[in-house]
Parts: C-alpha cells; structure tokens; sequence
C-alpha cells in the first residue's frame, strides 16, 4: 500500500510540475520581448519537460537497473 501511494504522490509530482512548466513558458512568451534571453529561458523549460516526460512517462530510468534485467534462459 505504501508503494502505491508513493508511485501516485510521484505522478502527481510530475504533473504539477509539468504544470508549472507550461504556466511558465506561456508567461514568458507573452511578457517577454523576443530575444536570445527568452529563446534561452524557453529551451531550459522544454529541456525540463522532455527531461521529465522521458524519465516519468518512457521509463526510461528502468533500463539501466541491475534487477530488471532481463534473466538468461538456460537450457
């Protein structure tokens, strides 16, 4: 039971920073005038999101543990 209610907590971590992600990015596209610092500030934002969509959403944090590798038949 408690796994569980880490792994939602987690999901919810995620989203809401997703969230905020997006709130963020929208407010500096509309209050910033175009310029490298707002193309900067943007790719730091997408660069957050795709981080957390790969990581959360891809698993892609699972390929790289030691006991979910997949085990050798031996026949």
């Amino acid at each position: 039971m408690k796994e569980l209610q880490s792994r939602l907590r987690l999901g919810w971590f995620v989203f809401v920073a997703l969230v905020v992600l997006t709130v963020a990015e929208y407010y500096v596209v509309t209050t910033s005038p175009p310029g490298a610092i707002t193309i900067a500030m943007l790719l730091v934002f997408q660069f957050a999101d795709a981080g957390l969509i790969i990581w959360y959403f891809m698993h892609v944090s699972q390929l790289w543990r030691a006991h979910d590798a997949p085990q050798q038949r031996t026949t």
